[in-house]
């Protein structure tokens, strides 16, 4: 009983190894993408206030 006992727990452990790497994968993944599309909006915004300020001098 005791063995059938440490071998469920060890199945569970690797599993839960197993969900924490993929997560935290995940996650990260997420958190490029949102630092990306950060970039490409402070760009935009960048862009536009030269516009505007060439606009404004002519």
């Amino acid at each position: 009983m005791e063995e059938l006992k440490n071998e469920i727990d060890n199945v569970l452990r690797k599993e839960l190894e197993v969900f924490r790497n993929e997560f935290t994968k995940n996650l990260d993944d997420y958190h490029k993408s949102i630092i990306k599309k950060m970039n490409q909006q402070a760009i935009i915004i960048f862009l536009g206030l030269i516009i505007i300020a060439i606009i404004s001098v002519l």
